[in-house]
């Protein structure tokens, strides 16, 4: 089962605290541990998760702001080229192969994958 955030933090304090207490560092580095190493590399996995999460929560905190450009963004797109394919379709005239053509593109976007293409235009 995976540790949370919290556990995970709370776990490596305690770990770090036992081997910066004097006599278990004293009693680690007879059995050969490299206390000191040990201690850096703990405590930078420990800021190095902490300086993630933080990341993370204000990503959390972007996201339906970043969300509301894109969706923005969107509509704007679609009304600007819509709008093209009018004025296109307008120039063409809406009745000749070419004005057909360019108005199929965008009633072609929404066409559903079971839905046959629209027929071509006739002559």
């Amino acid at each position: 089962m995976a540790q949370t955030f919290t556990e995970t933090i709370g776990m490596l304090d305690l770990v770090i605290g036992h081997l910066q207490n004097a006599g278990n560092a004293a009693a680690l580095t007879a059995k050969g541990l490299d206390v000191a190493a040990t201690i850096t590399r703990l405590t930078t996995a420990k800021n190095n998760l902490v300086t993630l999460d933080a990341q993370q929560e204000a990503l959390k905190v972007a996201l339906p702001e970043k969300t509301k450009e894109v969706e923005t963004a969107t509509a704007a797109g679609y009304m600007d080229g819509s709008g093209m394919v009018d004025a296109i379709a307008g120039l063409y005239g809406k009745t000749t192969t070419a004005g057909k053509n360019i108005l199929d593109l965008r009633a072609n976007i929404r066409r559903g994958p079971d839905e046959p293409p629209a027929p071509p235009p006739g002559p």
